[in-house]
């Protein structure tokens, strides 16, 4: 548990919507979301480093605020988001083979702005998302199948108020969808052979009203993180944060507390599993309302067993709480502030590599345009692709 003491209230380590300090949905493996299997890492990092950008063809659906962006396996996939004061629901493919876009079937349900989202393999589940609002209210989900352009519409969730920052993940076999509701952490899972949801929230502390969650699937257990905190006035101008993570895991029908040792300090960005280790991106500390030092931390691995924790090396981005895409090979990290401002010598765009080999990071080109802050990047296996503020499409290949 952290504990702080402030002299007024001086807000830090704030949470944006989607997860533990990050927006949007986590970035996908290349092995999770079906193209480009295991690469060598020296290879990778190396190649990814003669690596350049290209502008494509632009979105039919222009530029957009948080929409779904999923890949395939063989397409991109862009679905709902936020247009002025609009929700639409209509969505566009892309495929890399021909570098063409095509409209696609609109989804039937309300697809907001960071909307839980996962590929299960042959269909794209989505839930949710702000609908001009903070949070995503009582409803179904929808599956997307591209081999025949249709929808399937879900029973309604199980979530009985409005859901904050949800977050989506394949089992293999169930959909988990997690969230915020009020102030306790809700899970639930779904299962498309039999279309039935099941509530299954995690025990935790009554005392731990939850700010903000992370969850992950590794091969055989869901992982999740429950930041909470809370303010006590101690003084005059003076109050005292408490703040901490509860860490569960969910398998074979049950929860276990898995918190040991896990840092208290920090937030829990979105997490990637690659296939052997959970990837947690740099984040930030976390007090409450408490002043801090600027500065981000650095990201590290945690064993999908044990959680035990290997710090990565600080690299050129920690301070943006970059996007982290797992190539396969090696950690693609993206500033995805569309602003400029923020670290010296830092720039919208702006990427960096990790090397597992070597333990290095090293500077990338940056993007040629403003991407948008919380559209997903993705990897295919050749390429990375990523939506620009206007709608283009954007690739970085070797």
């Amino acid at each position: 548990m952290g504990v702080c003491v402030a002299l007024l209230a001086v807000g830090c380590g704030s949470v944006r919507t989607g997860s533990l300090g990050h927006s949007g949905t986590s970035a996908a493996s290349s092995e999770a979301a079906g193209g480009g299997g295991q690469a060598n890492p020296a290879a990778a990092a190396a190649s990814l480093a003669r690596g350049h950008w290209s502008v494509l063809e632009a979105s039919p659906l222009g530029g957009r605020q948080g929409p779904v962006v999923a890949w395939t396996g063989t397409e991109l996939l862009e679905i709902g988001g936020t247009e002025g004061n609009t929700v639409p629901g209509d969505g566009a493919a892309f495929d890399p083979a021909d570098g063409r876009w095509r409209r696609i079937a609109p989804a039937p349900v309300p697809v907001g702005t960071a909307a839980a989202s996962v590929w299960t393999g042959s269909r794209l589940f989505v839930f949710g998302g702000q609908l001009l609002s903070d949070e995503t209210r009582p409803g179904p989900a929808a599956l997307y199948d591209p081999a025949s352009d249709s929808w399937v519409v879900t029973a309604t969730a199980p979530f009985g108020k409005g859901l904050h920052q949800p977050v989506a993940v394949w089992t293999g076999r169930l959909v988990v969808v997690a969230g915020v509701e009020g102030s306790r952490v809700a899970v639930a899972s779904y299962d498309p052979a039999d279309g039935r949801w099941r509530r299954q929230d995690p025990p935790l502390p009554a005392a731990h009203a939850a700010l903000g969650i992370a969850m992950v699937a590794t091969a055989d257990r869901v992982i999740v993180w429950s930041l909470w905190g809370r303010m006590r006035q101690t003084g005059p101008n003076m109050f005292t944060g408490y703040a901490g993570i509860d860490v569960r895991a969910f398998a074979g029908g049950r929860w276990r507390n898995v918190t040991g040792g896990w840092p208290q300090r920090q937030v829990v960005p979105p997490p990637l599993f690659t296939g052997r280790q959970i990837l947690v991106p740099p984040g930030q500390i976390w007090c409450g309302a408490c002043p801090h030092p600027f500065g981000g931390l650095p990201g590290f691995l945690a064993d999908p067993r044990t959680l035990r924790i290997t710090r990565l090396p600080r690299g050129p981005l920690d301070d943006t709480d970059p996007v982290m895409v797992w190539t396969g090979g090696a950690a693609l990290a993206i500033n995805p502030d569309s602003e400029i401002g923020g670290p010296a010598n830092v720039r919208p765009g702006d990427m960096a590599v990790w090397d597992p080999a070597s333990g290095r990071w090293r500077r990338l080109p940056g993007a040629p345009r403003p991407l948008q802050d919380d559209a997903t990047p993705f990897w295919t296996g050749r390429e990375l692709l990523a939506l620009a503020t206007d709608g283009a499409l954007l690739s970085f290949a070797r």
